[in-house]
């Protein structure tokens, strides 16, 4: 993973960044970036999930799901090969953005839509089922070691390999 950022803006000795921008890559090719700006408040917070099939937007108020035309490979449409396996680059042709509606994602009324209220109350049904939460210890320990070593990328300006880290972790 590679990762930048800093302290741009509130220069008033604080040592978080205002803004951070981290690029994971997996096994297998799969792509995971993160930014956040503390700023601006143009697109307030939000997650936005993207993927060949579509784009997930998250948000506190609920969420919107926009899918995109089906094709062979989602990833290189079919009207972008030319002869000879090769592809024609960006500046041929800019593509457009989405600009129809999106699918609501249904939420829940009152407490039955609570973040909150839904994690306590899985929590408490594997207390009564003898079962691992989905979101256990091992799903933090993942969560929090990406995070920091996100953090070491940012501020060391270096890549970091998560395997490197987990091989240490265990040996």
């Amino acid at each position: 993973m590679t990762g930048t950022g800093g302290v741009d803006y509130w220069k008033d000795g604080r040592e978080m960044p205002d803004n951070v921008q981290v690029v994971f890559r997996y096994p297998g090719g799969r792509t995971f970036f993160f930014s956040s700006i503390t700023t601006n408040r143009f697109e307030e917070e939000q997650i936005r999930v993207y993927g060949t099939g579509g784009t997930i937007v998250l948000t506190q108020a609920g969420g919107t799901a926009y899918y995109e035309p089906a094709t062979n490979n989602s990833a290189v449409p079919q009207e972008l090969f030319v002869e000879h396996g090769i592809t024609i680059g960006a500046s041929f042709r800019a593509e457009v953005p989405y600009s129809g509606p999106g699918d609501p994602l249904p939420l829940p009324e009152g407490i039955e839509g609570s973040a909150d209220y839904l994690a306590v109350r899985s929590f408490i049904e594997c207390l009564r089922k003898n079962q691992r939460p989905s979101a256990d210890d091992r799903a933090g320990w993942a969560s929090g070691v990406t995070i920091a070593l996100g953090n070491q990328a940012i501020t060391t300006g270096e890549r970091v390999k998560f395997a490197d880290h987990i091989k240490q972790s265990f040996a």
